[in-house]
């Protein structure tokens, strides 16, 4: 008898063969998901839903007040 799973945002079922995404960030894994099968997701769209991702379009602003050449670099940038 084969394990089915079912993704955390929309519930699809999951069968044995089929892919699914996770978050494979072990930070994330800890503190966001309460559960493995809370980190099983269907689709991209469904994953980047769960984690509240956007995508927008750069207009060239960094911000309302500020530009994003006035941002200091890191130190570690600098050693590379």
């Amino acid at each position: 008898m084969s394990r089915v799973i079912f993704c955390s945002m929309c519930q699809k079922e999951i069968n044995k063969g089929e892919e699914y995404w996770f978050i494979g960030d072990n930070y994330l894994q800890a503190n966001y998901f309460d559960a493995p099968f809370d980190n099983i997701f269907c689709s991209e769209e469904c994953l980047h839903e769960c984690l509240f991702c956007e995508q927008e379009e750069f207009d060239g602003s960094w911000g309302e007040n500020e530009d994003i050449n006035d941002v200091e670099t890191p130190d570690w940038k600098d050693k590379e």
